[in-house]
Parts: structure tokens; C-alpha cells; sequence
């Protein structure tokens, strides 16, 4: 895995987004103070690859930085060839997000994209061939953690080495060959339970062909009993059609007698027709009369309306319903006036006692300004006074130490003459009389202030009354405008009435007149009712004269409708008298007609009795059921399925030699892919591939950390036990190295693992190192940068990124990322990067 460039955006003190580009770079330094963010660079790649860091295990959201709601970090790298981009985001509120990006080309869309964090994480695993723990043992050595590989148990460094040198393939191999293990056996064991069945498919055989022998008579016997069968079915279903007939005749002469009514009926109706021609004759004759009457009414009322009474009615009762509030307008208008007067009267008294006030208030102003005025004086005067004196007093104290002729201490001027000496009681009583000048002068500006804010008051409130005397001069106008269009607008109404009720009480008037044109209504519409009454009554006479004719003329049919069923030549005549004989004679032929019919009707039914008693003694002696050709069907289709069946089984009798070559060839795969299974075990081949690869890793990584420690340790097996050459070759345990002596022993396996990847192709193109210099004197910095530099001398691809805050190291590596960290807000700086 190379890392090509690293994008942050607010992770951890980085604020904002930065870019580190490692392309075409192999060995960087990231420098900085501590506390600037260097092992978050780190952190970073971490986080981008495994969703976790060294220091931050589920507790993401922590490295989001403090003044921000998400950060993301996103880092590009490739793998034997292939571009491939991780990107991983985190909020505070919401789920993460995990993207893993595969590039043909660096400037175009992904042609393979993941984005559920599970396949992301198991493509990462599977790209660089070490999990999140092999990563941290193996790549990068992180703050604190440098000892982790050195210490950790033998399986856990063998499962970093298989993932480093590619030796999880072989795991790969022997899933494979299991699987291919697991379905030959399955395949064994499916021809295993076809060769158990042969000797059953024989016996089978046997069976079915004797079955079907008997299938085939008993096929041929229900043959000739269906054909039996259908000949008597064939004469139930004519006897049948003739009881149809026959039932379906007397059906229709019960509907046609059924529809007759008997003899009572007849003569009801015929006298319920006599009556209902009668009531319509007597109810023309009253409806005629009303008509007449409803004539005259209206007549009556037609002339009323043409005279317009209608609209003199409405329009005096409505001006009369004006009048009454018109009334109460001229009488409240008036009362209004005469508020108005009082209020207006009111206000100008008010107004000339405020002008007296405002004059005194304001003669009031400006003697207190006077006197304000003259202590203004006095208080300039004293101050004046004061400053003299204390200008003599500092005089007199300077004239002790100074002579004609020396220069002043104070103005540098030469002295021509001394001050003359003053006295401290006359300095106290000037500072006394300024004192008694201020207390005057504040009195009597508190004075002129007050007499000031009573002037205003008082002005303010005759502005007011003024305002007042304005607005209810305004209102008294407007109280008496008021009044007259009152005044005026009840004259008009009562001109309007008396020009339509005549002179007089209107209210009397109108009542009077409305009580004649409701009279006239009233009448109007009683007529109009009872006209209406009769015009329903007779309406419903005609309608039962005609619903009797009806009846009459229903019956006739009904009546010829049974002579045509019976086939007589019966006369029914016209009269109701002639209806109800002709229904007399045709009820009795009705009745010896259909006693006919029932007797031809029960001889069928025997008929049909017999043919079926027939059928049932020869479906009996056949042993058959109700359907014969059911039957028929069942044996049928027994005898073609088991046809099928004998066919089947006698092809499969002869694959049994190709069978048995296949379980042949299953059990040569089942033996092959056995034995593949079981020698690519970790305690076989891997063990032997590993064991190798430690020897490898503690001779070189040994060669490594003598150097590096200056000749005093080399490790002493493949356990990485640590062999002391200055302790007569004793042996300590890895724990026991101190912080800087852990460190140049990690450094030395790291160094080894290294050069062992560069010379078989494996997976380690990058090296992470996060501090762990400041625990070496500046020999043995020297020897760990000389060893550093190694990894990267033959190998232009590598890069190798160290975290340190060793001064030394910036002058020793020229090409360094510089951080540095905000003293107000704490974020990281990208100084040079």
C-alpha cells in the first residue's frame, strides 16, 4: 500500500480542509510543537483506512473538531497497480459514512465503488493484507506503542506476517480446495443412494407390468358397461323432455287461472265503476261554481293593484318607520348643542386663568436667570483669586532655594527678582470663598431650572387649552349642522305622508287603508282554495272511473287469455254481466284440463323411475360408482403413468455402468483435494513458510539493532528474545529494554520486515514512525536515521513518514510538513507541507 495524498476536514485541530500530497515524495519529517497536530496526520491515514485510530477506538465523534458539526477524511493510495480512494465522514448528529473507490484513470468516475462500512472494511483487509492490529505491529509504529510486534504473542506476529509476505492466499487455497472437497462428497453420497435403488427399480418392474396387464381388462369391461350406460341414458333424457313439457302446460294454466279473480271481485268492481262516474258528474258541477266565484275575488282585488295600493302602503309604512328616529335625531342633535355650548364656555374660562399663570412663570424665569447670572460672576471672581494665590504660595515655597540670578526651576527663566512670601491662612480663606462661591452659584442654577420647568409646564398646558377651546368650537358647529339636517329630514317625511295617506294621523290612516286591501286578499285567496280543493277532488274522480274501466277491460283479457289456453270458443260478451258467466264456465275447464295433465305427468314420472333402477343394477354389477366414464378415465390414466414409469425405470437400469465410472472419478477428486486440504494447515505448510520467514526476520532485524544500539544487542532467536553482548551474552526479555532501547528494537525489525518485503514483492510500501526519537541520545540518532534512510535508499516507491518534535531532525531530512498551533483558537497551521 502507497499513500498518494490526504485530504482532513475538520479532524481533530485541523479546521477547515487541508491537503498532503505524497506523491513522488519517500522520506517526510512532520515537525511542529507538541500539541500541533502531528500524530493527527497520522490518525488520519488510520482513520481513513480502519474507521478507527491508535488512540481513538469507537468513540469517533471525538475527532471531530470542537467548532464543527462533521469531518471526513479521504486518502488516496495504490495497491500492486490499481487507484484506489477511502473516504470516511462523521457527524455529531447522524450516522457515518464509508466509501471505497476503485480508479482506472485519476481524473475519471470510479469503476467500482462500496459504501456499507462492513464490505469497506473487509476490502481494505483484503487489499493490504493486514487487518486494523497487523497494521498498527507492522506499518506504523505509533506514539507509545513501538514495542506492540516486538511483545506481542508468537500467533499474533505470524498472523502479521502472513498478512505482509501474502501467505493469507494460501488460506484462500485451502478454503477452496475444502470446498471443492465438501461438494465431491456430496456427490458421492447422491450416487450412493441411486445405486441402493436399482435392486428396488427390478423388484418394481416386476409389479407394474403384472398391474398393468389387469389394468387392461378391466379397462375393456367398464367399456361395454359405459356404452350400456349411455343407450338407457340416452331414453331417460327423452322421457324426461316429455315430463318438461308436460309440466311446463299445466304451469301455464295454474299462471292464467291464478290471474283471475273469483266472481266477488267481479262484482264489486262492476259496482265501483257505476259510483265513480257518478262522483264526477257532482264534482264538475261544485268546481264550476267556485271558479266563479274565485272570478269575482279577484276581479276586486285586480282593481285595488291597478290603483297601486300595494306600493302606497309599503312606501307610507316605511317613511313611518323613518319618521320616529328622525324625531329622536332632532331632540338628541339638540341636547348635543347644548353640551357643546357649556363645553366651549368652560374651556375659555380655563384658558384666560393659564395666560396669568404662564406670565408669572415666566417673570419667575427671569429673575432667577439673574441672580444665576450674577453668582456665575462671583464664582469666576474667587477662582480667579484662588489661582493668584496659589501661584504666590508656590513662589514663596521656591524662594528658600533660588537667587538672583539662577535660573527657575520651574520656567527656566533667569531670576531678576525674588517672590515675595505669603502666608498659609490667607491661601485657606481664598479656597473657603470659592467653596461658598460654588455652593451659590449650584443653588441658584437649581433655582433658575426649576422656575424653567414651570415655565414649560404652564406654557404647555395653555397649548393644550388652546387646542381644547379649538376642538370644541369645532364641535359646537358641528352639533349644530347637526340639528338643522335633523330638522330638515323629518319636514320632508312628513310631507311624503300626507301626500300619500291625505291629511290626518298617519299611523291611524295607514292601518285603516291596510285593513281594507288585506280584506280583499282574504277573500282572494279563500276562493282560490276552495277552487283548488275541488279541482284535487275531481281530478281524483276521473281517476277512478278511469282506474274501474281499466279493471273491466284487464279481466276481458285475462278471460280470453284462459280460452285460448283451454282452446275454447267461449263467447265473453261486452256487458260485466256476460264477463262473470264466461268466468264461471272457464274456471270448470280449467280445472278438468289440468287433472289431464297431472295424470300424464305422474305416468312419465314411473317411466323415468324404471330407466333409472335399470342403470343402477348395472353400474352395481360392474362395481362402479354414478360416473362410468370417470371410471373409465381413472384406469386410463393409471395405465399411462405407469407406462411412463416402467420406461423410466428400465432407463435407468442401463446408466448404472456409467454410474459407477463416475463414483470412480468422485472418490479419485475426493481423495486429491483430502490431502490439499490437510497439508495447507497453519501447522503444516504456512507453519513451515513462517517459521522460515521468522529466522529470516531475527537474523536480519538482529544485524539491524546491534548496529543500531551500537553493538550491545542483537535478539536471540526467532522469539525475539534480546541477547545483551555486553552482559556476558545474557538473555532478557523484551519488556525489560527501556523506552529509547524499545524503540531502536522495533526500528530494527521494522527495518528487517522491510528489506525481507523488498527482496519477495510484499505488501509494505510505507512506514509510519510517530515519535520515539526524543528517547535517543545523538549517537544513537544518528544510527536509527542512518537505518531510516535505508528503507527508502533502493526504494523510490516507499514512503516513510516520521512524526517527531527532535530539533535534529530538520536539519537531518530536507523534506518536512511544518505545523503549527494557533494560540487563540488551539487549531493546527499548515506552515509548509
Amino acid at each position: 500500500m502507497r499513500p498518494l495524498e490526504l485530504r482532513v476536514r475538520n479532524f481533530r485541530s485541523y479546521s477547515g480542509e487541508h491537503v498532503f500530497d505524497f506523491a513522488d515524495r519517500s522520506l517526510i519529517a512532520i515537525v511542529g510543537p507538541i500539541g500541533s497536530g502531528k500524530s493527527s496526520v497520522l490518525d488520519a491515514i488510520v482513520f481513513a483506512l480502519y474507521g478507527r485510530t491508535p488512540r481513538i477506538a469507537t468513540a469517533t465523534k471525538t475527532l471531530i473538531n470542537q467548532r464543527a458539526a462533521d469531518a471526513a477524511v479521504s486518502l488516496r493510495f495504490e495497491v500492486e497497480g490499481e487507484l484506489w480512494e477511502a473516504t470516511r465522514s462523521i457527524r455529531i448528529k447522524g450516522a457515518s459514512r464509508h466509501a471505497l473507490y476503485r480508479y482506472e484513470d485519476p481524473d475519471a468516475d470510479a469503476v467500482e465503488k462500496l459504501t456499507l462500512e462492513g464490505d469497506v472494511n473487509e476490502k481494505i483487509v483484503q487489499l493490504l493484507g493486514l487487518d486494523y492490529d497487523a497494521f498498527e505491529r507492522s506499518v506504523l509504529l505509533a506514539q507509545g506503542r513501538f514495542a506492540e510486534f516486538l511483545q506481542s504473542r508468537p500467533a499474533e506476529r505470524d498472523r502479521v506476517l502472513k498478512g505482509v509476505f501474502g501467505h493469507d492466499r494460501v488460506d484462500r487455497m485451502k478454503s477452496l480446495a475444502k470446498e471443492r472437497l465438501d461438494a465431491a462428497q456430496l456427490d458421492l453420497e447422491r450416487l450412493s443412494v441411486r445405486f441402493e435403488r436399482f435392486d428396488e427399480i427390478d423388484g418394481r418392474l416386476v409389479a407394474a407390468r403384472d398391474e398393468l396387464a389387469d389394468l387392461a381388462a378391466r379397462h375393456q369391461e367398464l367399456a361395454k358397461v359405459a356404452g350400456k350406460h349411455a343407450e338407457l341414458d340416452a331414453t331417460a333424457k327423452a322421457v324426461q323432455k316429455t315430463a318438461d313439457d308436460v309440466a311446463k302446460r299445466t304451469a301455464a294454466l295454474e299462471a292464467q287461472a291464478g290471474r283471475l279473480p273469483d266472481a266477488d271481485v267481479t262484482r264489486r268492481l262492476i259496482s265501483e265503476a257505476g259510483a265513480a262516474t257518478e262522483r264526477r258528474t257532482e264534482l264538475a258541477g261544485a268546481l264550476k261554481q267556485a271558479q266563479q266565484t274565485l272570478q269575482g275575488a279577484d276581479q276586486a282585488l285586480q282593481r285595488a293593484i291597478a290603483q297601486n295600493e300595494p306600493d302606497v302602503l309599503e312606501h307610507a309604512a316605511g317613511s313611518l318607520a323613518i319618521a320616529e328616529p328622525q324625531l329622536k335625531a332632532v331632540v338628541d342633535a339638540d341636547r348635543r348643542v347644548t353640551a357643546a355650548e357649556k363645553l366651549l364656555s368652560d374651556a375659555r374660562i380655563e384658558q384666560e386663568a393659564v395666560r396669568d399663570e404662564v406670565g408669572m412663570a415666566s417673570k419667575n424665569r427671569e429673575e432667577t436667570l439673574a441672580r444665576a447670572e450674577q453668582a456665575g460672576g462671583a464664582l469666576e471672581e474667587a477662582e480667579a483669586a484662588l489661582e493668584l494665590g496659589r501661584h504666590a504660595d508656590m513662589a514663596a515655597t521656591l524662594r528658600a532655594g533660588i537667587h538672583v540670578d539662577d535660573r527657575c526651576p520651574v520656567c527656566d527663566q533667569v531670576i531678576s527678582q525674588l517672590p515675595e512670601s505669603a502666608g498659609g491662612p490667607q491661601l485657606q480663606a481664598l479656597e473657603d470663598a470659592l467653596a461658598s462661591a460654588r455652593r451659590t452659584k449650584s443653588e441658584r442654577d437649581k433655582a433658575h431650572t426649576d422656575a424653567l420647568t414651570a415655565l414649560e409646564r404652564a406654557m404647555g398646558r395653555e397649548r393644550s387649552i388652546a387646542d381644547r377651546v379649538v376642538a370644541a368650537t369645532g364641535h359646537l358647529e358641528g352639533a349644530r349642522d347637526d340639528a338643522a339636517r335633523a330638522r330638515s329630514d323629518l319636514e320632508e317625511t312628513n310631507l311624503r305622508l300626507e301626500e300619500m295617506l291625505g291629511p290626518g294621523d298617519p299611523a291611524d290612516l295607514l292601518a285603516e287603508r291596510k285593513r281594507v286591501y288585506e280584506a280583499l286578499l282574504t277573500a282572494r285567496d279563500g276562493a282560490q282554495r276552495k277552487v283548488e280543493h275541488l279541482r284535487s277532488d275531481h281530478d281524483q274522480a276521473i281517476r277512478d272511473e278511469q282506474n274501474t274501466a281499466r279493471s273491466l277491460h284487464d279481466l276481458r283479457m285475462r278471460l280470453a287469455d284462459l280460452a285460448a289456453g283451454l282452446t275454447s270458443d267461449i263467447d265473453l260478451g261486452d256487458d260485466p254481466e256476460s264477463l262473470g258467466a264466461a268466468h264461471d264456465i272457464l274456471r270448470r275447464e280449467w280445472s278438468d284440463a289440468t287433472a289431464a295433465l297431472h295424470r300424464e305427468l305422474a305416468e312419465l314420472e314411473h317411466e323415468a323411475d324404471r330407466i333409472g333402477a335399470e342403470q343402477s343394477a348395472l353400474l352395481g354389477a360392474a362395481s362402479v360408482g354414478d360416473d362410468v366414464n370417470a371410471a373409465v378415465a381413472v384406469v386410463a390414466d393409471r395405465m399411462e403413468r405407469l407406462g411412463k414409469s416402467i420406461a423410466e425405470d428400465e432407463a435407468e437400469l442401463t446408466r448404472a455402468d456409467e454410474l459407477a465410472a463416475s463414483r470412480e472419478s468422485i472418490e479419485s477428486q475426493i481423495s486429491v483435494f483430502g490431502r490439499i486440504n490437510r497439508d495447507l494447515t497453519d501447522s503444516r505448510f504456512i507453519r513451515f513458510l513462517l517459521d522460515d520467514e521468522r529466522d529470516r526476520l531475527a537474523e536480519l532485524g538482529s544485524e539491524h539493532f546491534q548496529r543500531l544500539s551500537a553493538g550491545r544487542y542483537r535478539f536471540a532467536d526467532d522469539q525475539f528474545a534480546i541477547l545483551d553482548l555486553t552482559a556476558a551474552d545474557g538473555t532478557r526479555r523484551p519488556d525489560s529494554l527501556s523506552g529509547g532501547e524499545t524503540f531502536l528494537a522495533s526500528l530494527g525489525l521494522a527495518l528487517a520486515l522491510a528489506e525481507m518485503v523488498a527482496g519477495t514483492g510484499g505488501r509494505l510500501d510505507a512506514f509510519f514512525l510517530d515519535e520515539g526519537f526524543g528517547t535517543l541520545d545523538p549517537e544513537h540518532l544518528d544510527l536509527a536515521m542512518e537505518g531510516v534512510e535505508t528503507l527508502v535508499a533502493d526504494q523510490a516507491d516507499r514512503l516513510v513518514v516520521i512524526v517527531s518534535h527532535v530539533p535534529e531532525l530538520r536539519e537531518r531530512i530536507e523534506d518536512l510538513i511544518e505545523l503549527e498551533r494557533n494560540p487563540v483558537t488551539g487549531d493546527t497551521r499548515v506552515v509548509t507541507g
